[in-house]
């Protein structure tokens, strides 16, 4: 099974560089962000968003490009890590607290920094088996 496993693409990769060095995106302990432009917003409130987990056996960073697309959509998408199994289950850290932990991490909750972004209404989705959580 972990000979099988899904490396991201180099295009995957280097989008997520560009969009760290642009501001869009950063990586977190155990997830990737994508940021939608606030540039042009009086507030850093965004409408939606999006708590994406991979499917199983595949690198999170292969979800950079459709993150991207979505961020530029508008919508925050954070796209959870889920090493060193690859496999989204509880103790891959895709427990229902782990979702929670990233919320509470973007919108500043968690009291360590003022947060990225408010968020008006978060979704969670999966790929694969990560859609099973």
């Amino acid at each position: 099974l972990v000979l099988n496993r899904q490396e991201a693409y180099n295009s995957a990769r280097n989008g997520l560089l560009e969009r760290i060095k642009m501001g869009r995106a950063s990586r977190k302990r155990g997830y990737d962000l994508f940021i939608p432009d606030l540039s042009k917003s009086k507030s850093n409130e965004v409408d939606f968003g999006l708590i994406l987990l991979p499917g199983a056996l595949v690198d999170h960073t292969a979800y950079a490009v459709i993150a991207s697309k979505l961020s530029d959509q508008g919508i925050l998408v954070a796209v959870m890590n889920m090493e060193p199994c690859r496999l989204p289950m509880n103790q891959s850290g895709a427990s229902k607290i782990e979702v929670l932990k990233i919320m509470y991490d973007v919108i500043g909750a968690d009291g360590n920094d003022a947060g990225v972004a408010a968020v008006k209404e978060w979704a969670i989705g999966g790929h694969s088996m990560g859609a099973f959580q």
